[in-house]
């Protein structure tokens, strides 16, 4: 899957050659700008705001009372559900080292308990009401961030995210060392966490980084302001309001009726494969999406596709994913692998996918040094796609 927000497209000569102009020879007439190339290319910021690894902290639905900080905070922040983030900035006297700090916590929490109030216009008036925000920031308990990681508990085989009270030491090793835990990379949270902490962990971080990313105004280049609940930005220079936004993704398990299709890039841990995806192209819709893909990545088109499900995914920065089951013909299923963009892409029998939901990642290696395959885990909707499949073909063969 690659990033194509950041593409410059060239003009490409559609009179003559109409034989072979498709998705993947469009595709090629590209020049791609990717992450490291816009990363040494981005305005510099002002001097004097170089920013320092953030904290943050997330909130949980356990209605636990949470005193403020110890150190002197700028209180301004938001909203109390899974995809209603809240967002604190502090400034003020670290309790380790007796210095002022700059540094910028963030919030992220979660309204404690069902209440007859409780409900989407109520969330809303959060975003929107900032008595009413910070009326409601007087409780709850904290997920705990820094440099976008998670902080997490091993207790025993389980991964835990602690049930916090607001931090007064902003130092990285006190904190773990008070806490016994660790600062985890989200890509791994997610797969070790429960299915209630996952979506809020995604959710905090993707909303860290989308302020750190729209600290200034891309008209004015004036520094932009969050309101208190950390729903928006504004410009008050141009009057220009920024919102969070997530980039629509297509991932789509291919099928020839009897297999299913998986494919796997460099970067993924050994082993693991996955249903083919990736961005929506400026002006697609969903299926023009996914017949694109699939003929770009493995050469196969696509007969016919349907819709299964979505899920917010915050990689590689937030990330709507939206994802389809994919009918190429069983006569032309020769797989035509895009090795720029994929390591490798085959087809898995009913067998072969059975085991491979079994098995795990850490039981993956032979002793040659060769990986079995195995699959996302089930907080993924890479998953819930396989299974889907699965059922479909069970169903067929019973």
């Amino acid at each position: 899957m690659r990033r194509r927000h950041g593409r410059v497209s060239t003009w490409v000569p559609w009179s003559g050659h109409t034989a072979h102009v498709g998705p993947r020879y469009r595709y090629r007439y590209t020049v791609h700008v990717g992450p490291k190339y816009r990363h040494q290319h981005r305005p510099h910021r002002a001097r004097g705001t170089t920013p320092v690894p953030a904290l943050a902290w997330g909130y949980r639905a356990l209605g636990t009372k949470v005193p403020a900080p110890a150190t002197p905070c700028m209180w301004g922040g938001t909203g109390t559900s899974p995809g209603t983030p809240c967002m604190w900035d502090h400034a003020g006297t670290s309790t380790s080292t007796g210095h002022t700090t700059h540094m910028r916590p963030y919030w992220y929490w979660y309204q404690p308990g069902p209440t007859a109030h409780m409900g989407p216009r109520y969330l809303n008036q959060l975003k929107e009401d900032d008595s009413l925000c910070r009326q409601a920031q007087t409780s709850g308990t904290f997920y705990l961030f820094h440099n976008l990681s998670p902080f997490l508990q091993k207790v025993g085989k389980k991964y835990l995210v602690p049930q916090l009270s607001a931090a007064g030491a902003l130092d990285k090793s006190v904190i773990e060392s008070e806490l016994q835990g660790s600062f985890t990379d989200l890509r791994k949270a997610l797969f070790v966490v429960d299915s209630e902490d996952s979506p809020l962990l995604a959710s905090a971080q993707s909303l860290l980084r989308w302020h750190d990313s729209h600290q200034y105004c891309s008209k004015t280049g004036q520094p932009t302001q969050k309101n208190a609940a950390g729903s928006k930005r504004v410009c008050h220079a141009s009057g220009a309001t920024y919102y969070p936004q997530m980039s629509p993704v297509v991932i789509t398990l291919v099928s020839d009726g009897s297999r299913c299709l998986l494919a796997r890039q460099p970067s993924f841990p050994p082993g693991m494969f996955t249903a083919l995806s990736g961005f929506c192209d400026l002006g697609e819709n969903v299926e023009e999406a996914v017949r694109r893909e699939v003929a770009e990545e493995v050469g196969l088109e696509v007969q016919s596709l349907r819709y299964s499900a979505s899920q917010h995914w915050p990689f590689p920065s937030s990330s709507l994913m939206i994802a389809c089951h994919a009918l190429v013909a069983a006569q032309q299923a020769e797989i035509s692998m895009d090795t720029l963009e994929l390591e490798e892409a085959r087809w898995f029998g009913l067998e072969e996918i059975v085991e491979g939901l079994k098995r795990e990642p850490g039981s993956s290696k032979q002793g040659d040094g060769s990986f079995l395959p195995w699959f996302p885990p089930k907080q993924a909707i890479a998953h819930q796609l396989i299974r889907e499949w699965l059922q479909q073909q069970t169903a067929q063969t019973s």
